[in-house]
């Protein structure tokens, strides 16, 4: 399971997020990333849990 870096999506998202729909999308589509990549972690994490009983 990967782990999230926020400065590595944002870095690669911004250039071209930029130039299509602008600062708005840029911003939703970090945050989007970041949802998405908690709640990846948060079920990884009950599924350790889990096995581990």
């Amino acid at each position: 399971m990967p782990v999230f870096h926020p400065h590595g999506v944002a870095a690669q998202a911004v250039p071209v997020l930029a130039s299509r729909g602008g600062v708005f999308a840029t911003l939703k589509a970090i945050y989007d990333s970041f949802l998405e990549a908690r709640a990846m972690q948060s079920a990884a994490f009950k599924r350790g849990l889990l096995i581990n009983r």
